[in-house]
């Protein structure tokens, strides 16, 4: 508990909270009556519930205050305990749900501080017919004025800052020299979060009226669907079709990762931020606010920006561009059809798979787009290995470093040291060849060249701006697409995969089984989510020593129970990690 406290405390956001309520003309700075449960003390006994992998409920939360607490913990609390009799049972269940209760209230006032839709009701499911006169059209935030859309996103962003200063709180749990190894590499990714089986009707079939008025709404009818096998995961796409369906909101997380972390033998890989949303709305959006604890601390490393086949997809000008403006070397997969030759740019660098070429490359189609005729089974492995080897041929050298705007120079590789090409273009004085295998090519060979060979030809350096018109949708700053290089590096992203096991499954905190946080509304999902990866981070701490130790048994991915998990939880491994923290049980 005390553990939980100083998460809490160290987070900011009880008197964050109570900024807002001022704000919003729910509270005033004067002292009045306190609360019996404080915002700090709910907030703790939320994340306990979490930490030591329990279902997040009120009437469990009331029953721990109720009957398990020490007099430590009460003093800590600030809470008074309420007398019965151990024999009376209608008491004892009195007395529990007063707790309970109270715990609730306590909570309900955080909740409004940052509930975009305080207009829907939680208590009662609303008919098709009732939902339709609230909200018309039957879709959210579509015909919402510029007053009501600015109170929604201003609500959105306060949920947004409390849940990453919770997240971060736990981050700084982290030993200072192990966070010191860290590269600034991140994984970003989003995940679903079901809250119930039975959603709304789909958009299309409420506008077109061919649903009873008498039949029910999701009982959070804010939520959405999630469609798993599409890249935006938005389900209510008319194009889609079959697939799998989950009603709920997605989470996107950002994690740590890169060389020493999330992997065995080396530190944990901790949530860093989130963001919580409707599956489908503005994954640029979405993508910055989980990074907001990281982008604002620019005294932290910048390494690489890891994110699936999602997120290469977004204008540029929102993602790309700004992204290596804060430091960052983004690697990323594409889709099938954007594999081979993306683009050519106005200095006549060819953008192969997100790497710089020599217009040269274009006269060996092998070398354009081996991957699909390895997956078509037209080569095998080895050839395929020895395509992608080929490429380096003729890849753009780096001349100098890059700038704080991501601009980086570039000259034609037969102009580099150890050149493995000659050109008819390139003056015998401008060589450097050393290769000892070298290929010789034609002006033919070079490109079609209109009037005068372009830039990257006839210079002895480009620059490569990061700019739309440069390419800036395309390139990558990691090693070469497809090599074993870029798989390592690219597979660290999956790190955050484990992140998402760790939040949902059993054997984590169990956030995937929706029955764990039986809460209505956004922002009641939204505190569930963020004290969740709280309680990940937290474990992941607290297993360091276990969990990436090889000989350790707790490496066993054999799925446990939940009963035998608990049973596994070591109290004594919270008391080593965190040395002035009292027993779990506490």
């Amino acid at each position: 508990m005390k553990l939980a406290w100083d998460i809490v405390e160290r987070s900011g956001v009880v008197e964050l909270v109570e900024q807002w309520r001022i704000e919003d003309g729910l509270a005033t700075s004067k002292s009045g009556r306190p609360r019996a449960v404080s915002i700090h003390a709910a907030l703790a006994l939320w994340l306990l519930r979490a930490i030591q992998r329990e279902a997040q409920h009120f009437q469990d939360m009331g029953r721990v205050v109720a009957f398990g607490l020490t007099s430590a913990i009460w003093d800590l609390l600030g809470l008074a305990e309420e007398p019965f009799e151990a024999k009376d049972r209608r008491r004892r269940r009195k007395v529990r749900k007063l707790w309970a209760d109270r715990i609730w209230e306590t909570m309900w006032v955080i909740r409004q501080t940052m509930e975009p839709y305080p207009e829907v009701r939680l208590k009662e499911r609303y008919t098709v017919g009732e939902w339709m006169d609230l909200v018309p059209g039957g879709a959210l935030d579509v015909n919402d004025d510029e007053e009501r859309a600015a109170f929604r996103s201003a609500r959105r962003a306060r949920g947004v800052e409390f849940a990453n200063r919770l997240i971060w709180a736990s981050v700084q749990l982290m030993d200072p020299g192990a966070f010191a190894e860290w590269d600034g590499t991140v994984a970003v990714d989003g995940t679903a979060l079901q809250v119930s089986k039975r959603g709304n009707p789909s958009k299309k079939r409420l506008r077109d009226g061919s649903v009873p008025e008498h039949a029910l709404m999701a009982s959070t009818p804010v939520a959405g669907w999630h469609h798993k096998e599409t890249g935006d995961h938005d389900g209510e796409n008319p194009e889609v079709k079959g697939g799998t369906y989950a009603w709920g909101f997605e989470a996107t997380l950002a994690a740590m990762t890169g060389p020493g972390f999330a992997e065995r033998g080396g530190h944990p890989g901790l949530i860093l931020g989130m963001r919580f949303h409707r599956p489908g709305v503005n994954p640029t959006q979405r993508l910055w606010e989980s990074l907001q604890n990281i982008t604002k601390r620019e005294e932290l490393p910048r390494g690489y920006m890891l994110f699936d086949r999602l997120y290469p997809a977004q204008k540029p000008e929102g993602m790309h561009i700004p992204l290596r403006e804060q430091g960052y070397d983004l690697v990323f997969d594409y889709k099938d059809k954007e594999r081979g030759l993306q683009t050519v740019l106005p200095s006549g660098a060819v953008v192969i798979d997100g790497g710089l070429y020599s217009p040269g490359i274009q006269s060996f189609p092998g070398l354009i787009d081996p991957h699909s005729e390895y997956e078509s089974g037209s080569i095998d492995y080895e050839t395929y290995m020895g395509r992608l080897k080929g490429r380096k041929r003729f890849s753009l050298a780096t001349k100098g470093t890059k700038n704080d705007a991501g601009d980086r120079r570039f000259r034609c590789p037969v102009k580099a040291p150890g050149s493995a090409l000659e050109c008819p273009l390139v003056g015998k004085g401008d060589e450097q060849p050393t290769a000892k295998d070298r290929w010789v090519l034609r002006v033919q060979d070079v490109a079609d060249f209109s009037a005068a060979p372009p830039a990257i030809c006839r210079q002895a350096s480009v620059t490569i701006k990061n700019s739309v018109e440069d390419g800036a949708r395309w390139l990558q700053q990691g090693p070469a697409y497809g090599t074993p290089e870029w798989q390592y590096v690219y597979g660290q992203r999956n790190m955050i995969e484990s992140r998402n096991d760790k939040l949902k499954n059993a054997r984590g905190v169990g956030i995937g089984d929706s029955t764990m946080r039986l809460m209505r509304g956004w922002a009641g999902q939204l505190l569930a989510t963020a004290i969740s990866c709280v309680a990940v981070n937290v474990l992941l701490i607290v297993s360091d020593s276990a969990w990436f130790d090889e000989d350790c048994t707790d490496n066993d991915p054999t799925p446990r129970g939940r009963n035998e998990l608990h049973r596994k939880r070591s109290d004594r491994a919270l008391a080593g990690t965190f040395p002035n923290a009292p027993p779990v049980a506490a």
